[in-house]
């Protein structure tokens, strides 16, 4: 079944990549560029009467040609203008005095100059030096600015002789490279604090105030920003831009209507034709799914009691299908789209009080499955992780860390949702975060300290229970991922000892070096471990004849390999978010890696519990209420820019948003590696019969439904949006609402179909590397061919004790 998975898989992925291309293309519109500049007659006093007229104007005098344009980058109109007519706060006038004393004394006149979304440098540029307003994926463009080729001020002026000076955002350099006698750009995205900014944006001023060579300066406001600092939305504070004129007389603005122009509109067959293909993708992915669960019904019903195999629905399954459907539903709304951190919160909450209700129900009827294994007279083996858990235990201990793990799940929920409760529209509402602060920053250093400590802590506990013979192995990465911690800790101490002075950027080698240490030990692990643990668990198992080898093989070895990348992955991961995320989002991290290590717990305590789709649903209901519990929101202003270049010495498109994108979506990749964990807790008893002893079965088996459930969901969620915004076009909030949102899934899907790609290639590469280091592939496939049932004895038909030692 593994070939044919992976083409169908492909086959949907490459279909809804198509769909997803062509619906972004079909949809956005894309202002068309007119090359050419308009001619003299741009140069002539704006006048109401007729051309003729404006012929006879006499000729601008030359003490006008000296003009000055302010561009002042996210500055809100509310700071000197005020806000619902009311004025400026005191500490606002008082900031200001010169600009306050222009307006008091009627020499300057403000207007609150309403920006366009997005709210982001580019396309704001473009529109008040060309007076086009931009188009939604400029937000996607500002990454990446191209020269500017339409008509505008500054080749205007250009052209007739004025000097232009830039010194500041390269934005400008950028969109205009060959314009500026002189020009000294800084990085608008490599900027980490306030006192960098001023100083970029004061450092030339003296000097160009004395200049006489230059006609022509700049200095507007392009948008306003949150109170967090972020801009590319569409609320009041990030629209609320300012518009000054200083002057002896100022006169009132000439507006003009703003026409749609309905070349910006595509074919509407595009629309239709990318849904079309996107619902095709949904379809193969259902099926493939759907033999999926066909396949392990069966194979369930060889190997598996009738009380496992209960194939009645239960309220875990029937919540789960609910609430996605509803969550599909509620794609349709604005409200519910703004707010959709309570739709996750509420069913990841929902959900993991269902799971307490049955580990309750389990805990009274008395059902346990230790007794089952040890009636079938299975013996522990401490060599095996999943054994530790399951085995080692009594049944009331069991009961109890099975309710135990899901009230730490449930009570760290909690704590998350009252951590960033403000979303969109409530973001005025206190929570944890606001109080924070205005709290001491030494306070959220230790949290952070605490943070890091408490994960390198977990890892060094979970280290101790594998236990392999040779110890040196697991020393180093354990000593690799003390180092990444103590590199966090002296991130964290050094680069916020004081926020007042400007950035010391030897901190990025710190960061470097984090980055070297943890990609050499993962990769590391990766390859060596299973090299290192079938080796080792054989030669700790003695001979038996009563044993499958290769199944011995696989459970201990391959298991305690599997746990060791799993838990290696979401370690490092969890002090990498440390390292890049903000100050205030420490303990929700430690809570969501809580959550993680919870969940697996409890599934692996009992596996009779939860059927293992649901098990699968539920990590990744955990992972999408984490996301919006660190701040994040469906509004492109959420996005954490500023983390994106630690370690970072210049401005790189490429490392930047791959950091960005690990800033982001931080919560859902950690449960995601956290299933690698779960997978090495799975159960392998029926993998037995020798056609199920191939590598192929046990990827088949064991990591197929975890990646595929989660692509499955996010297409069906993707293509159902799409229709949604399709219907919606038309809105009035399908700008401000509707496309950020799209941007979003479309992330969403890019996180969800690549994990599953690599982490299937990862592990059949594992996989094979595994039975090849025991010289097994040969053996197996003898047992399939030649063995006349699966009782025989497989250590003396072909020289193996039961770990798969040869004898000679």
């Amino acid at each position: 079944m593994g070939a044919a998975v992976a083409g169908w898989t492909v086959a949907a992925v490459l279909l809804q990549v198509a769909g997803l291309s062509l619906f972004l293309y079909g949809f956005f519109p894309v202002k068309p560029t007119l090359h050419g500049f308009s001619g003299a007659e741009s140069y002539r006093m704006p006048s109401c009467g007729p051309v003729s007229a404006g012929e006879q104007e006499p000729a601008l005098p030359p003490n006008q040609l000296r003009s000055l344009y302010k561009v002042i980058d996210g500055l809100p109109a509310e700071f000197v203008l005020g806000r619902g007519r009311k004025p400026p706060s005191k500490e606002m006038m008082e900031s200001m005095p010169y600009t306050q004393s222009l307006l008091a004394g009627c020499k300057a006149a403000g207007y609150h100059a309403k920006a366009a979304a997005p709210t982001v440098t580019m396309p704001r540029l473009k529109a008040m030096v060309s007076g086009a307003i931009g188009g939604f994926l400029d937000v996607a463009f500002n990454f990446n600015t191209q020269a500017f080729l339409e008509d505008n001020l500054l080749d205007q002026l250009h052209m007739i002789g004025c000097k232009l000076v830039m010194l500041g955002d390269e934005t400008w350099i950028k969109l205009f490279p060959t314009l500026f006698v002189r020009q000294d750009g800084v990085s608008s995205f490599y900027v980490r604090d306030t006192v960098e900014v001023d100083f970029n944006v004061t450092r030339h001023l003296e000097f160009e105030l004395a200049a006489k060579d230059w006609s022509a300066m700049v200095v507007v406001s392009d948008h306003g920003m949150t109170e967090g600092g972020n801009h590319g939305g569409s609320s009041y504070e990030e629209t609320d831009s300012l518009a000054l004129f200083i002057g002896h007389s100022v006169e009132g603005p000439h507006c003009s209507p703003y026409d749609q122009n309905e070349a910006l509109q595509k074919p509407f067959y595009l629309l239709i034709s990318a849904i079309l293909l996107m619902t095709m993708s949904c379809l193969f992915l259902m099926g493939t799914v759907s033999c999926l669960f066909k396949g392990q019904s069966l194979s369930q019903v060889d190997h598996h009691s009738d009380s496992y195999l209960d194939q009645r629905w239960h309220l875990d399954e029937v919540f789960i299908l609910t609430g996605i459907f509803l969550y599909i539903i509620s794609l349709g709304s604005s409200s519910f789209v703004e707010e959709e951190q309570y739709t996750w919160n509420f069913l990841t909450s929902t959900l993991y009080l269902v799971f307490l209700i049955k580990t309750v129900q389990s805990m009274l009827k008395g059902s346990s499955s230790t007794l089952v294994y040890r009636a079938e007279g299975k013996s522990f083996d401490g060599n095996n992780f999943s054994y530790v858990m399951s085995y080692e235990l009594t049944p009331g201990k069991r009961d109890g860390y099975k309710l135990c793990t899901v009230l730490i799940v449930l009570v760290a929920g909690r704590v998350l949702r009252a951590w960033h409760q403000g979303g969109i529209n409530w973001v005025q509402f206190p929570d944890i975060s606001k109080l924070l602060a205005q709290v001491d920053s030494s306070i959220v250093k230790s949290l952070q300290t605490i943070s890091v400590l408490a994960v390198v802590a977990l890892y060094s506990v979970s280290l101790m229970l594998l236990r392999a013979r040779s110890k040196v192995f697991i020393i180093g990465v354990w000593l690799c991922h003390v180092s990444c911690g103590l590199l966090v800790l002296l991130h964290i101490w050094e680069n916020q000892i004081n926020t007042s002075l400007p950035i010391n950027h030897s901190t990025a080698s710190t960061a470097r070096l984090f980055y070297a240490i943890a990609s050499v030990s993962i990769s590391a692990t990766v390859l060596a471990s299973p090299w290192i643990f079938p080796i080792y668990s054989t030669e700790a198992k003695p001979a038996s004849s009563d044993s499958n080898p290769v199944k011995d093989v696989y459970s201990h070895g391959i298991s305690n390999s599997v746990f060791l990348t799993g838990i290696t992955y979401t370690m490092f991961w969890c002090l990498l978010q440390l390292l890049l995320q903000q100050p205030i989002n420490a303990i929700p991290l430690l809570l969501i890696f809580l959550q993680t290590v919870s969940s697996v717990a409890h599934f692996s305590l009992d596996k009779t519990l939860h059927k293992q789709w649901v098990q699968v649903i539920a990590m990744q209901f955990l992972g999408m209420a984490g996301y919006f519990g660190l701040g994040n929101t469906n509004s492109l202003a959420s996005i954490d820019v500023a983390g994106a270049f630690i370690g970072i010495s210049s401005y790189s498109t490429v490392f930047s948003g791959i950091l960005m994108f690990i800033i982001t979506y931080g919560s859902p990749l950690m449960l995601y590696l956290g299933m690698v964990v779960h997978l090495s807790v799975k159960d392998s008893d029926d993998i037995s019969a020798p056609q199920q002893l191939k590598w192929s079965y046990i990827l088949d088996k064991m990591v197929t439904l975890p990646c595929l459930l989660p692509l499955l969901i996010n297409s069906v969620a993707l293509t159902s949006y799409t229709i949604v915004l399709l219907l919606m076009r038309n809105h009035l909030f399908v700008w401000s609402v509707f496309s950020p949102k799209i941007i979003r899934a479309k992330c969403n899907f890019v996180e969800a179909y690549q994990r599953p790609l690599n982490f299937l290639d990862c592990f059949a590469r594992r996989e094979q590397m595994a039975w090849k280091s025991l010289a097994l592939p040969q053996p197996v496939f003898a047992l399939r061919k030649f063995a006349p049932s699966s009782h025989m004895d497989y250590s003396q038909k072909f020289g193996y004790y039961t770990a798969g030692c040869p004898k000679g």
